[in-house]
């Protein structure tokens, strides 16, 4: 058994209990000089205790010194995140705002072509010759099955989307409606096609068929016009050349969107009218 305070080596815990009894075994402290018995004096000893408080007022100095090199750092960057989050709300705003003043002025060039339209809108006098060439090329259409829609929907590209609805019922009437659906009543926007009974069905204003159209290309839709904002818009240098840029493609996403969801929207009639021209 090994005295804590001297050090010394007893055979018995007896011998070590009444060793140290006795004060046998008081030594030095070697940080006050003091005679003690070291393991209890370790403990409480003043000069000792006052070195440890130095050694931690040393490195708690230590800490605040890098904490204050550290907020030095940071103001900076803190300083640019602010000014980032500024512009962004800024340009934010500016984007709603010409959002709202193009959605105002489209739906006011909408009223205005539909008035146009019904001033201007010829009559149409169905013969019997139309009407026997209108049954033979039903007669020759395919089946139109929506679910094949999806097939079509790596075709639609970026020069269909520049194009508005033009470009949209261009890609349809070329892709997933080619030969599968005859305009009989251009006026009505009034389609006619084969279901997978082989059933003759018709669509005024195609309402079956548009929904399933747009959620077929919504997707591509959307990725093709983020791949040209990143690839093309974002190196314009202009800023308000890039804004209109971005209001002009930004709103196809969320035009076909709402198609897809069934929502008529602008894009909707002038789409119909195109597929219904192409279709005659």
């Amino acid at each position: 058994m090994i005295c804590s305070d001297c050090d010394k080596e007893f055979s018995t815990k007896s011998n070590l209990t009444r060793h140290q009894k006795l004060n046998n075994c008081l030594s030095k402290c070697p940080h006050c000089d003091v005679m003690c018995r070291r393991a209890i004096h370790l403990l409480n000893c003043p000069t000792l205790l006052n070195h440890r408080i130095k050694e931690l007022e040393q490195q708690n100095e230590n800490l605040t010194i890098e904490n204050t090199q550290l907020n030095a750092q940071m103001t900076p960057m803190r300083i640019r995140n602010t000014q980032l989050e500024m512009d962004n709300e800024r340009y934010i705003g500016q984007i709603t705002k010409l959002q709202d003043d193009l959605t105002k002025k489209l739906t006011e060039l909408t009223k205005e072509m539909k008035k146009a339209n019904k001033k201007k809108q010829p009559q149409y006098v169905i013969t019997n010759n139309t009407t026997n060439n209108n049954n033979i090329r039903i007669e020759n259409l395919t089946i139109l099955n929506p679910s094949d829609f999806a097939k079509f929907s790596e075709s639609l590209t970026m020069e269909h989307i520049k194009r508005g609805a033009i470009g949209y019922a261009e890609f349809a009437t070329t892709f997933p409606l080619h030969n599968k659906i005859i305009c009989t009543d251009l006026p009505r926007k009034k389609i006619k096609y084969k279901t997978s009974k082989n059933e003759v069905k018709s669509d005024v204003h195609m309402r079956s068929i548009t929904k399933d159209l747009f959620q077929s290309i919504n997707e591509r839709n959307k990725n093709l016009i983020l791949d040209y904002a990143k690839n093309t818009i974002d190196v314009i240098k202009n800023t308000e050349e890039k804004m209109m840029a971005y209001e002009k493609f930004m709103k196809y996403i969320s035009l076909i969107r709402d198609g897809a969801q069934g929502i008529d929207h602008s894009l909707y009639p002038d789409f119909v009218r195109e597929v219904c021209m192409m279709s005659i």
